[in-house]
């Protein structure tokens, strides 16, 4: 009996090879195109859940004459995405972020057309951000230091806390003051009805041992009726740095000629200032501003607001 050798013949490894690349290949495709087809399905729901909100703001205009300061009170679309708003009926002005899962889009006033990213203050998938509301905080900028009484001020170029400028008054006798407020302009814009901490780093040079009162005040100018003063008694030691803070509340009601705003002093002797900050809210945050890491300036550096993550 005649026995046949049978040969059975397989893949060789560099078919195996061959075929697992392809594999590999298809499947890059395919997760590629999978991911792209997410990332736009979450692209448009935010578009259409900012265009949602903002049609619901616009209503309310519609009907009271004046964009809200929240969404408390307002019927809003269902959404999928994380809502995020500010709105000032003062100037008419507001702004809706609406994210989903990394996709930010936002709508602002005088535009009804979403833009990609977030509102001045406003994080991803609804993050909080820090706002620093100062917008010269390292003191880094030349221009007008607004005094009163005896006192004079200006900007020097070695020696800050957080880098080589800082602001220096002098009230040589009597009594005296600077207006802080940041670079262009003596005043901070707030919400009303809302907290805000107020800080920084003083030094004065009248020795180590030496104690000195510094009076920080806060004033609302256009607040309806009379005008609101805190006022806070600060001792500082002498030689160093030394950070002074105080959270104040915003009145709740206003003239409605211009929008809120608040206004910070520092008197009754000389003194270096440098490292302002202006936050919502009632935690004193480690100082921080545009350039910091994990932050960045809203405009033009060193006069804008600091967004920095928390």
């Amino acid at each position: 009996m005649l026995q046949k050798n049978i040969r059975i013949h397989g893949f060789t490894i560099v078919e195996l090879v061959v075929v697992i690349v392809v594999i590999g290949i298809l499947a890059g495709i395919v997760t590629v195109a999978y991911n792209a087809i997410i990332k736009d399905s979450r692209q448009e729901t935010a578009k259409t859940d900012a265009r949602g909100v903002a049609a619901a703001v616009m209503k309310y205009r519609s009907e009271s004459g004046k964009y809200p300061w929240d969404l408390n009170g307002i019927t809003l679309p269902s959404s999928e995405s994380a809502i995020q708003y500010d709105g000032n009926p003062i100037t008419n002005t507001f702004c809706v972020t609406a994210s989903l899962k990394g996709e930010a889009w936002y709508i602002e006033s005088g535009n009804s057309l979403p833009k990609q990213g977030t509102c001045v203050g406003h994080g991803v998938d609804g993050q909080s951000m820090i706002v620093n509301y100062f917008k010269n905080p390292n003191m880094a900028l030349t221009g007008v230091i607004a005094t009163t009484g005896t006192a004079s001020g200006q900007f020097m170029t070695n020696g800050g806390m957080f880098g080589p400028s800082y602001a220096r008054i002098t009230v040589p006798s009597g009594s005296g003051g600077i207006s802080l407020g940041g670079h262009s302009v003596d005043y901070i814009l707030v919400k009303p009805n809302k907290k805000y901490t107020i800080s920084m780093y003083v030094r004065h040079n009248y020795g180590s041992d030496v104690y000195v009162n510094y009076r920080l005040t806060v004033t609302f100018p256009n607040q309806s009726g009379t005008a609101m003063a805190i006022i806070q008694n600060r001792n500082v030691r002498g030689g160093a740095w030394t950070r002074i803070s105080h959270t104040v509340t915003t009145p709740t009601n206003w003239n409605g000629t211009s929008a809120p705003r608040m206004q910070i002093g520092l008197s009754d002797s000389s003194v270096d200032v440098d490292g302002v900050m202006v936050t919502e809210g009632e935690t004193l945050y480690p100082f921080r501003d545009g350039s910091s890491a994990g932050c960045a300036w809203s405009g033009a550096p060193d006069d804008s607001y600091s967004i920095c993550t928390p």
